[in-house]
């Protein structure tokens, strides 16, 4: 039978804003899934440089886009750069608005822009990489399918504390944005777990012990009035919201986040 899918409490964009240890976890040797660019397509100009998008992106982006606005070639081994190097501005929004002009990287015969905020990397090659201010290319990005499943797999894990402060709200419609944080906690240490790093003690401070101790605080009813809880009331049953007999059964001991 399949799983019931979860509310989810928060977005992958919002776990990688909340704290995600990016080059940590990730990387060539990781057995995590990273998100993934689209191949980078030229919707105009004239310039002979080519570029392609990779990197981690942090979460679904339909319409990238990267134009040039200052010509320029990109620094070649044993040859005199015979201009200035390129500038671009970066779109999220599919051309509706544009970010600060930026300067490509110095690096010889590929260089780079990064996009920090959304986690894209964008490369600048070719065997005569000039560009011209009409240059502009589209990509798209997916997020992390990890980063996801986690999100559905925790955020069912907090309804479980949840309960004693929602249980008539749930499932919620609404929530305060100290939720979104105490799930995306839980899920960075599923991540660091996956990646068998649990036990390093590097990464003993993203043990999520404030997470679970405000999961705590829900199950005991501290936010029964709290007005950001807000729900249609009617996809859960829970006759009894609170059990101080069977507290937190289906978790043991309720550390089913430790390593």
């Amino acid at each position: 039978m399949a799983a019931i899918a979860a509310q989810k409490y928060t977005s992958s964009e919002r776990v990688w804003r909340l704290g995600l240890p990016a080059e940590t976890l990730f990387g060539k040797d990781s057995n995590l899934q990273p998100g993934v660019c689209a191949t980078a397509t030229k919707l105009a100009g004239t310039g002979a440089g080519l570029v392609r998008a990779d990197g981690n992106p942090h979460g679904t982006l339909s319409d990238v886009r990267i134009k040039c606005v200052v010509a320029g070639t990109i620094n070649q081994k044993n040859l005199v750069n015979p201009g200035a190097l390129p500038q671009f501005q970066v779109s999220t929004d599919g051309g509706a608005t544009w970010g600060p002009s930026e300067i490509v990287s110095s690096d010889n015969d590929t260089a780079y822009i990064r996009s920090v905020s959304f986690g894209v990397r964008w490369v600048f090659y070719g065997a005569t990489p000039a560009f011209v201010a009409t240059d502009v290319w589209k990509t798209s990005t997916t997020p992390s399918p990890t980063i996801e499943a986690l999100i559905g797999t925790c955020s069912s894990h907090a309804n479980r504390f949840l309960i004693g402060s929602c249980g008539r709200k749930m499932p919620l419609t609404t929530w305060p944005e100290a939720l979104e944080q105490v799930v995306a906690e839980l899920v960075r240490w599923e991540l660091v777990k996956i990646r068998g790093l649990a036990a390093d003690q590097q990464m003993a401070q993203y043990r999520p012990v404030g997470a679970m101790e405000w999961l705590e605080d829900a199950r005991k009813g501290l936010f029964t009035d709290d007005a950001d809880f807000s729900g249609a009331g009617s996809g859960f049953v829970y006759p009894q919201v609170v059990s101080d007999a069977e507290p937190l059964a289906d978790f043991g001991d309720g550390r089913w986040w430790t390593a």
